[in-house]
């Protein structure tokens, strides 16, 4: 359960309801800003021109993504790994606050083992994203796990106005601490591991249709490649919903080798809300599943989020 967790927020970890707020986020600097702001300042003299190139094609994609904030939405999930109970999951969209001047989306996830599986593993993680309003990108991720086997500390920073990212991170396994912290450049547009799913969750649906977008992680960045496959109806607790199925691929930026990808499944409701309602994922030894036990609704913002 402990891959699972990783797993599970590198794929995913919402989001409008009314007319006011389905208008598309503005993309941020346009071609010609970001072009001069690197051009004529010597503090972007080594930014990777490989972000440049790809920044009209991720700039459009955020332009038609539809994000869906609901302040009080919980949803509650639980995990099984080899077909036994092995957690849950709560996501939790908090109200809006102001980080670092800028207005921001907070969500938060809690993940822990289930009463049976904490005495083989025992997990009680924590992970928040804070996302700006008007770009839908993140301002600051951090990631608290306290497990059996291990304890970590994540802590990253993101500057949308110099384009970097500062990370602290600190592992302590088995007696052993990692430290590791840095500073470098990001792209424009990006997704950290939980605020990945939210941007999911925000794409247009359309059937075998591919959107790609940057994930950064502790200074370093992949591509997730997010195929929109089929409608389909699913049973859960009794209870039949319409669905819409995703596939999400993970793999190093630039990289073409499909062997490196890492990838899951995750169906969505297809209504304005898009709660998750189950996803599975492969992983070394078996699969781990999940499917949503508990929803509460929550309220839309009001106006369009800008």
């Amino acid at each position: 359960i402990g891959f699972f967790m990783r797993c599970f927020f590198f794929i995913f970890f919402v989001l409008f309801f009314n007319l006011n707020i389905t208008e598309a986020r503005t993309p941020g600097k346009n071609d010609n800003e970001l072009q001069k702001l690197i051009s004529k300042n010597k503090d972007f003299k080594d930014y990777p021109k490989e972000y440049l190139k790809n920044y009209h094609e991720h700039s459009s994609l955020w332009s038609k993504i539809l994000p869906k904030i609901f302040h009080g939405e919980e949803m509650v999930l639980e995990i099984k790994y080899l077909w036994v109970k092995a957690g849950r999951l709560v996501i939790k969209t908090m109200s809006d606050r102001i980080v670092n001047s800028r207005k921001v989306h907070h969500i938060v996830g809690e993940v822990s083992s289930a009463p049976f599986y904490r005495k083989v593993y025992k997990i009680d993680d924590r992970i928040e994203t804070f996302l700006d309003v008007k770009r839908f990108v993140p301002v600051r991720y951090f990631l608290i796990q306290r497990e059996s086997k291990q304890k970590v500390d994540d802590h990253q920073f993101f500057d949308l106005d110099r384009l970097k990212t500062s990370f602290t991170y600190r592992k302590e396994k088995r007696g052993k601490i990692t430290k590791k912290r840095g500073e470098v450049f990001i792209p424009s547009h990006f997704q950290d591991f939980f605020s990945a799913f939210q941007f999911i969750r925000a794409l247009p649906f359309v059937k075998k249709k591919t959107h790609i977008f940057p994930l950064v992680s502790r200074g370093k960045v992949s591509n997730i490649r997010v195929e929109s496959l089929k409608k389909e109806s699913i049973i859960l607790l009794g209870k039949t919903y319409k669905a819409l199925k995703f596939k999400a691929m993970m793999r190093p930026w630039n990289s073409t080798e499909e062997k490196k990808e890492r990838a899951f499944s995750i169906w969505l409701s297809d209504d304005k809300v898009r709660k998750i309602l189950k996803f599975d994922a492969k992983v070394k030894l078996g699969r781990v599943q999940g499917h949503l036990v508990s929803y509460q609704e929550g309220v839309a913002r009001k106006g369009p989020g800008l």
